[in-house]
């Protein structure tokens, strides 16, 4: 959004300049300057552009030129033809049907329009400028040089009555702008402008009026638009360099006895009657509504026109955003799956590792459990050899026959260990039925010198047998693969 403007006006041979700026409920106008034009050229030329730059402290980069080279007409449409069209449209349209009117061929030239009121007929009558394309791009190039950007060329007539219905309370008023080039007349109705037109004659004309060389038509032409009796009590504002003049603004007042007055603007302190067409136009270009923007020239392109000429490229558009969309997700999702992977064999190995690490300290836990048992296993034999085996020697004697006498053929006995305490007694084995080791309790508790059998543990597992089997003349010890049983008692002997 634009919220200032550098807007430069080329009246003839004078260039008037100000920065306008856009507040959030007002405008501000600063550094109104005029510079006087060493050349004709109806364009504003480099050297021209470097002296107005020069004079200003600081200004905006965009601006708003207003040319008095733009042509405009009035033309009239159908409204019901114009409500179907859009902005882009009824400007090509009244590009061609202004151009009987015009100076410069249709093709060769850049147009604007703006509503205006409806014919008592009931036609929609529509204000047409029309500039030639190849000077705005002489003027957008000039500028571009300086490091400005041309946004818009307005027709003065537009202009000059935009300050007055700002500045004014009134909403009804009649404007006249007496410039160093014409005279112009607008009619505003509800502040909004609903009638334009050029009067004979200018400033120095106006003036050598009153200093008694008259001109025929000035007068009757003034009388005729002020003493309508529809502008009735309408005040008169006056801008441009004539505003200024007080003889002009009296003839007005004694003459013709309209209420008339210069127009009520400041530009830094001092008044801008002169600047009004400059200030008219910065206000059109910054105002919200796009109505007041349309009449000025500018060379770009509507963004309805650019899509409605590019429809052809929108399928590809929509398939290769699709496209890029899809592999813009695959490649997301494979660049997410290939890092879920190594992290994953990361984690497997840290896992792997972490099981090895457990397995290891099982296995050493489990060594260091076998060792202290043998170990107390060890000392016990070794202190039953120091001390015990004379004191136990008859209990051994009595208890290790008892076993034998009493053990099954399926019973192999592994350990007989003498216990920690006197007449204890710890008997492990592996026997091919369970009963065969309950078998051999039962006949050790039966013993009269026996306390208690205490069958501490008896389980289940797979092993290898040896069975004998007769073959040919003899008995043969063959393995075969089968169930065992392993198990643990402790027998304690009466005192």
């Amino acid at each position: 959004m634009v919220l200032a403007v550098l807007v430069i006006e080329i009246d003839g041979m004078t260039l008037r300049a100000a920065v306008v700026r856009r507040k959030f409920r007002d405008f501000t106008v600063s550094q109104c300057m005029k510079l006087e034009r060493t050349g004709d050229s109806p364009l504003i030329t480099p050297g021209e552009l470097t002296a107005v730059l020069g004079r200003l402290e600081k200004f905006p980069k965009n601006v708003v030129l207003v040319s008095d080279q733009t042509a405009m007409v009035e033309i009239t449409m159908d409204p019901k033809r114009l409500k179907k069209m859009k902005s882009y449209q009824i400007k090509e349209a009244v590009r061609w049907e202004a151009e009987p009117y015009m100076a410069v061929p249709a093709a060769e030239s850049l147009v604007g329009y703006e509503r205006g009121p409806e014919t008592p007929d009931g036609q929609a009558s529509l204000w047409v400028s029309m500039f030639p394309l190849e000077d705005y791009q002489m003027m957008k190039k000039n500028l571009a040089e300086g490091g400005l950007k041309l946004k818009r060329i307005f027709p003065p007539d537009v202009c000059f009555p935009i300050g007055a219905v700002f500045s004014e309370k009134e909403k009804e008023l009649v404007v006249l702008d007496v410039g160093q080039q014409t005279m112009r007349f607008a009619l505003v109705e509800d502040r909004d402008i609903s009638a334009f037109r050029t009067l004979p004659g200018n400033l120095a004309a106006a003036k050598a009026h009153l200093d008694g060389l008259p001109i025929p038509e000035l007068e009757p032409t003034l009388k005729e638009i002020l003493l309508d009796p529809s502008l009735e009590n309408r005040k008169l504002v006056i801008t441009g360099p004539g505003g200024l003049d007080s003889d002009i603004v009296n003839f007005f007042q004694q003459k013709l006895l309209v209420e008339a007055a210069g127009l009520q603007m400041q530009c830094s302190g001092h008044p801008a009657t002169e600047f009004a067409t400059v200030i008219g136009a910065g206000l059109r270009e910054l105002y919200l509504l796009a109505d007041w923007k349309t009449i000025g020239i500018h060379d770009g392109i509507p963004l309805a026109k650019q899509l409605q000429e590019r429809l052809h490229v929108y399928p590809l558009l929509v398939a290769g955003t699709i496209l890029v969309f899809f592999l813009g997700h695959y490649f997301l999702l494979n660049y997410q799956s290939n890092k879920a992977e190594a992290r994953l064999a990361s984690l497997q190995q840290e896992l792997n590792e972490a099981k090895t690490r457990t397995e290891r300290y099982q296995n050493l836990k489990k060594e260091e459990t076998n060792q202290e048992k043998e170990t107390l296993l060890l000392h016990n034999k070794l202190d039953f050899l120091h001390t015990g085996f004379r004191e136990r020697h008859e209990e051994m004697e009595t208890f290790l026959k008892a076993v034998l006498n009493h053990s099954p053929g399926d019973l192999d006995i592994i350990m007989i260990a003498p216990g920690t305490i006197k007449g204890q007694w710890l008997v492990g084995g592996l026997g091919t039925y369970a009963t065969s080791v309950h078998f051999l309790s039962t006949q050790l508790q039966n013993e009269e010198w026996c306390s208690y059998v205490n069958i501490i543990g008896i389980g289940e597992e797979e092993t290898k047998i040896e069975v004998p089997v007769y073959e040919g003349e003899k008995f043969v010890t063959k393995e075969i693969e089968g169930k065992a049983y392993l198990f643990g008692m402790e027998v304690r002997m009466k005192k």
